[in-house]
């Protein structure tokens, strides 16, 4: 039982070093200081490259985290969904950086809608619902327009 337990345990450490790795070498451009230059990744793709289920990455990585450069960052701060900007994908991450600039520097007296937001993205060729502007906003618990008007 107690070898048992120790290949266990180093299994778990050196599925967590691949998992390490993997984020290391598809993230360059994060690690090499541009914190907008966020790549999409899921837990699929890693799951498939060092041959291990989807749940045993999520297990792995739950309560984990990553000494950066730029700072302390949960492992799961690495996934997320691709959303497609002419014919480019972009991290969810990186659309959210940006909803938090733009409602940043709206102006108080006339905010931005979820539509005017959404009018941006399309602008810059990116493809997404309305509602997909909302949820980004509520997840960066930032209020509706009608709540940010002074």
């Amino acid at each position: 039982n107690a070898i048992n337990f120790i290949k266990s345990v180093a299994q778990r450490g050196e599925t967590l070093l691949n998992i390490s790795r993997h984020i290391v070498d598809n993230q360059k451009e994060f690690f090499d200081g541009d914190t907008s230059s966020l790549v999409p990744m899921t837990l699929k793709d890693i799951a498939q490259t060092i041959d291990r289920n989807e749940s045993t990455i999520s297990r792995a990585i739950h309560g984990k985290y990553m000494q950066t450069p730029q700072g302390i960052f949960p492992l799961k701060f690495f996934f997320s969904q691709a959303v497609n900007e002419a014919n480019k994908d972009v991290s969810s991450h990186n659309v959210k950086e940006e909803i938090k600039k733009l409602i940043g520097a709206e102006d108080k007296k006339h905010p931005l809608s979820d539509q005017d937001i959404l009018d941006h993205f399309e602008g810059k060729s990116l493809k997404m619902a309305r509602r997909t502007i909302n949820k980004y906003r509520q997840e960066l618990q930032i209020p509706p327009s009608h709540l940010r008007k002074e």
